[in-house]
């Protein structure tokens, strides 16, 4: 929690004028902690080339650099990371960019949280797949805690107490599932310093930890506790989080009345924030030379109605029950084929990673499949582009007629935010009920259940037949709802509730 004097008169002031104060006080640093950096380095004619990376928590993070100091800790993606710096200070690898500083935890630790516990342990189970992890993953749970995850979230507690030894007001925004322990690290080794933890994939209840052994799940809620706010995507994350610490930290004390938590006489508030997008930056995208040639050539892959995804190839976004669906779609309406187009823009993820792998191919199976049945001569209905492409994906979404994002579980899902923004022809997001974005979006979408094939199929044979004055209505309150909670809202929720006493 803040605690000087400057920061306490904050109450007097608007939010506004608190990110002022915050951005002259004197002695006042922001870090933010991440598995990934805001850049990584390839190696490119023997020497390393700063290369901007790619996600969601990236593009949100990295935006904070226009109003605030920034270090970004982060592991080293690879060998050329390792060569920039291990653990120097790199100022401003490319314009724009916040400072990084990489963690100097070794590879072996790295391979062992992220290979075989992050991913798939916790990704699986936060998004409710646990039974498709096979008995090996399974088995590698202890080890991969033991010989991966603590030794990570050490090595970057260790980095972090080293970058802020001379900072008086350090705050460290720490992120996402692969530094759950990271917050009690920090707070046993720097009790004056404010903190506060994001979670972008789904915190569920208590059930879902139950598969994890003991000590795991005790250390990973207690570990969040160290944070002066624990912020999570949706309600119903943070009210899986306060159950779940009812139950596996008993120490500790849960205010459902205020979602806090209190432990050892600190006390963590639970809030929700619902991550968002920039769309003046996403207009600017869509109007990019890049963007506008990627949409003049898939101008002539379109069909009269065409049905767009874009998505990593990831076992929780559903893509191949998208794929069915509109095989079934297909199978009802005769009268469609030959004339709908269905474009997929996926992105390699997690490869090594079997549960992944397999997963990919059950999706190109049913590609596949759905393409056998119903191809003409000239026509087939499901293309893909295998590749990690933004501009290619935006335009895309600009071109489409029908938006599908039908994941299984989902933190927030930003395509659901992006597309509606990009659309140059009103196009319908067919959303699943089980994504976090859901519960903003609701009044602007076609909802279906993720596991519904036929309510999926009459989702996007609705979609496909709206009338343009309801696709105009309903993309209106989609833009209206982003445009009031954008990304710039999402950072200044956080920071300014550390105000709060």
């Amino acid at each position: 929690m803040l605690s000087t004097a400057p920061i306490s008169a904050t109450k007097l002031l608007t939010r506004e004028r608190a990110a002022s104060l915050l951005r002259a006080l004197e002695g006042y640093r922001l870090y933010v902690a991440a598995n990934r950096g805001p850049v990584h380095h390839q190696m490119r004619n023997g020497r390393p080339e700063a290369r901007p990376s790619a996600g969601g928590l990236v593009t949100a993070l990295a935006s904070v650099t226009d109003y605030f100091p920034l270090t970004w800790m982060a592991a080293a993606a690879g060998p050329a990371d390792r060569q920039v710096g291990g653990v120097s200070l790199l100022d401003r690898p490319l314009p724009g960019s916040p400072c990084v500083r990489y963690v100097d935890a070794s590879e072996e630790a790295l391979n062992w949280s992220y290979q075989r516990f992050a991913n798939p342990i916790l990704w699986f189970l936060q998004h409710g797949m646990y039974e498709r992890l096979s008995e090996s993953s399974r088995a590698a749970m202890e080890s991969g805690w033991i010989m991966g995850y603590r030794p990570v979230n050490n090595a970057f507690a260790e980095a972090i107490e080293q970058e802020m030894a001379n900072v008086a007001y350090p705050i460290v925004l720490t992120q996402d599932y692969h530094l759950c322990l990271l917050p009690s690290l920090l707070r046993q080794r720097r009790p004056d310093i404010s903190i506060q933890h994001f979670t972008h994939i789904p915190w569920p209840g208590p059930d879902q930890w139950m598969r994890l052994l003991p000590s795991i799940r005790h250390d990973l809620h207690k570990g969040l506790l160290g944070a002066d706010v624990a912020g999570f995507q949706t309600q119903d994350s943070v009210n899986g989080f306060l159950r779940s610490c009812e139950m596996f930290v008993p120490e500790a004390r849960v205010d459902y009345s205020q979602d806090a938590v209190q432990l050892h006489g600190h006390r963590t508030r639970v809030r929700a924030y619902p991550i968002s997008v920039d769309p003046a930056a996403l207009r600017r995208l869509t109007a990019h030379p890049e963007t506008v040639a990627h949409k003049k050539r898939l101008l002539p892959l379109l069909g009269e109605r065409t049905i767009v995804r874009v998505d990593r190839m990831d076992p929780s976004k559903n893509i191949a029950l998208g794929f069915r669906a509109f095989g079934l779609l297909l199978e009802r309406r005769p009268d469609l084929v030959g004339k709908i187009r269905f474009l997929a823009f996926l992105v390699p993820s997690r490869e090594t990673i079997p549960e992944y792998a397999r997963y990919a191919q059950e999706v190109w199976t049913e590609e596949q499949r759905v393409n056998a049945r119903f191809a003409r001569e000239d026509w087939r209905p499901i293309e893909v582009f295998y590749e990690d492409d933004r501009l290619q994906a935006i335009a895309g979404m600009a071109l489409a007629d029908v938006l599908l994002v039908n994941p299984v579980a989902d933190g927030m899902n930003l395509v659901a935010k992006e597309g509606p923004l990009v659309s140059e022809r009103n196009s319908v997001l067919v959303l699943s009920k089980s994504c976090g974005a859901y519960r903003q979006l609701a009044p602007g979408v076609l909802s279906v259940e993720p596991t519904d094939l036929a309510a999926t199929a009459s989702a996007l044979e609705r979609a496909l037949e709206m009338p343009s004055a309801e696709r105009r209505r309903r993309i209106a309150i989609l833009r209206a709802l982003l445009d009031a909670e954008d990304l710039a809202w999402w950072v200044r929720s956080q920071l300014m509730d550390l105000f709060e006493d």
